[in-house]
């Protein structure tokens, strides 16, 4: 008696899935597979708007920072070891700039122009939102990356290539995007936003022991560079690009800056009170 109810109950619920439409074969998708296929999206909507543009995206890699490397190269020494250091602080010019200028405008741009209310109610979570951002801005650091030291070969500056390269890009894309996140809640209107980020990206650099190292640096600028991730990013590209993989210390801190400025970031950004 008690089959033949368990049956009649599996009968009914599969004549109303059936009404309804439901394929009862479909489950509900959550937990971490949940969280990275909704991150995986976002990377993907980000990738596709870039790939619709993507000589622009190539051009800008190139325009500010190789601009503000040969400006660098007319004041300075011509040795080898002084051009790597401009070239290091070149890109992590260019880093920085993308990563935060990445991050914020699309952000800033989701919000005002009605997609965030979209991504919220798919639903997507702010975490999960934040780190398809980062991964895309990473897909973007690695393209300039790799066009920039192109360029520096070309031009005949001396570098190597080492392991630490990607793991150092990754802590600063993850540390300045953080910062972009956070800085980008603050935007009352899409034109203020693009004013609030794009003045953050570069006086950050330009205050930032980063086109020289820390002994050469004024006293002010010493403080400054202390608490710089920008500068620690500098140092260990300038060491791994020299062929010294020990870059352990500044990969803490950046790490540190990283976690404390994601952390910031998506608590801090406008998500149910759009």
């Amino acid at each position: 008696m008690r089959i033949f109810k368990q049956k009649t109950k599996t009968d009914h619920a599969r004549v109303l899935n059936e009404l309804a439409g439901v394929n009862p074969e479909i489950s509900i998708i959550s937990g971490r597979l949940k969280f990275v296929r909704d991150a995986a999206t976002i990377l993907e909507l980000r990738l596709f708007a870039m790939k619709q543009a993507i000589h622009w995206h190539l051009l800008g890699s190139l325009v500010f920072p190789m601009s503000t490397f040969f400006f660098a190269r007319g004041l300075s020494n011509s040795d080898p070891e002084s051009l790597r250091r401009i070239m290091v602080g070149a890109l992590v010019f260019g880093l920085t700039l993308q990563a935060v200028n990445a991050v914020s405008m699309n952000m800033i741009s989701d919000r005002f122009q009605g997609r965030l209310n979209l991504i919220v109610t798919m639903p997507v979570s702010k975490f999960s939102y934040a780190i398809g951002m980062i991964a895309y801005t990473f897909v973007q650091a690695l393209m300039t990356l790799v066009i920039l030291l192109l360029v520096a070969t070309l031009i005949g500056i001396d570098f190597k290539i080492t392991w630490s390269l990607l793991p150092i890009l990754a802590m600063l894309i993850t540390a300045m995007s953080g910062m972009g996140i956070f800085m980008s809640s603050f935007a009352p209107s899409e034109e203020v936003g693009g004013v609030i980020t794009s003045m953050f990206s570069i006086v950050m650099v330009m205050i930032s022991p980063v086109f020289f190292s820390m002994d050469k640096a004024p006293i002010a600028l010493r403080y400054v560079g202390y608490i710089s991730p920008v500068r620690y990013a500098a140092d260990a590209l300038n060491k791994a690009l020299s062929g010294n993989n020990d870059v352990v210390i500044e990969m803490i801190v950046l790490g540190f800056i990283g976690a404390i400025g994601l952390i910031l970031g998506v608590w801090k950004m406008k998500w149910r009170d759009l």
